[in-house]
């Protein structure tokens, strides 16, 4: 999924609104290690600075407890 999406920056204005649901679904499905969160979270950081205004959404569905 990373070798996909990473590439897909100049996309990001459209990708990203989807990032923070995603993130959710995936960690309520499958809890905190989740692949799948971990791809979204490196794609994000390959994104930056265009994923910054969606991080403060996404961080904190890495400390639930």
């Amino acid at each position: 999924m990373h070798e996909v999406l990473a590439p897909l920056r100049e996309h990001a204005d459209v990708s990203l609104p989807a990032l923070p649901e995603k993130v959710r679904q995936d960690h309520e499905r499958r809890g905190y290690h989740s692949e799948n969160v971990g791809t979204l979270l490196r794609v994000a950081e390959d994104w930056v600075p265009d994923t910054l205004p969606v991080l403060p959404v996404v961080l904190p569905r890495l400390f639930w407890i």
